[in-house]
């Protein structure tokens, strides 16, 4: 069995439009639910850049590969965005085109016009480092939110700590002793 990469391509971006359409219709049920709508347009970017992707060979590159990985790096600091605004804190706007803007701007250099192995190997570093940063200043974030999610859970309500919340959460089981499930 083969599978034809057009075919490949369309069911990604139906599934991304399916999956942007849904998450805003959700949103529109409950405009105070404002995470959803940045993950549901964080989808429709992706699914512009896909799009773009797809169009590799018949337009430029600077539209089917530059733009789209623009588009990419946009649509992964909204999905980021939209997972600080569900921790109710505050949008980063320069964030949010950092990695774009980045990525654009070392496209433009001349050592790099022709050699996509050398782009990519570019885009992963951007990727990587962007990473690296946004984990390590948000981790007591996520311990944070851990903790707020575990004391509606069954783990603080039958007076254990689950073997997750034994190490990070001290304030969460109030110094029970952790029982493992």
């Amino acid at each position: 069995m083969t599978l034809d990469l057009h075919t490949l391509f369309l069911v990604t971006i139906y599934v991304e439009a399916i999956l942007g359409l849904l998450l805003l219709f959700v949103w529109a049920q409950n405009l105070a639910l404002r995470a959803v709508c940045w993950w549901g347009f964080a989808h429709l970017l992706r699914l512009a850049s896909i799009a773009l992707f797809g169009m590799y060979g018949q337009v430029p590159d600077l539209i089917s590969v530059d733009l789209a990985n623009a588009l990419l790096f946009t649509a992964f600091a909204v999905t980021w965005t939209g997972a600080r605004v569900f921790d109710r804190r505050p949008v980063e706007p320069v964030y949010l085109v950092t990695g774009a803007v980045l990525w654009l701007l070392i496209c433009r250099l001349p050592v790099l016009a022709d050699d996509n192995n050398l782009r990519s190997l570019i885009a992963s570093g951007i990727i990587t480092a962007y990473t690296w940063l946004t984990a390590t200043s948000s981790g007591a974030a996520a311990t944070n939110l851990w903790c707020r999610v575990g004391r509606r859970s069954s783990c603080c309500s039958r007076k254990v700590r689950c073997s997750f919340c034994a190490p990070r959460c001290w304030r969460c089981c109030r110094g029970r002793l952790a029982t493992p499930f």
